[in-house]
């Protein structure tokens, strides 16, 4: 779904139409999240930045010290 300033992104086989929306993969689910990621950033979403290495470790460093992100 688009039109000119938003769009929807769904993951999973609920979007099948399928009867066995649980049974999808925890690891698909983290994939269809990183591609919805990737896409707003190529679409310049404001305040969406890349995802890289060094910015997880960043925020679960934040994590283990029970900082806010």
């Amino acid at each position: 779904m688009r039109n000119r300033s938003g769009r929807m992104y769904a993951a999973g086989a609920i979007t099948f139409g399928g009867p066995h929306a649980a049974v999808d993969s925890f690891l698909g689910l983290q994939y269809s999240a990183l591609k919805s990621v990737e896409a707003l950033v190529r679409e310049k979403s404001p305040q969406i930045k890349p995802l890289h290495p060094f910015a997880s470790f960043n925020q679960w460093l934040k994590w283990v010290n029970h900082q806010a992100p």
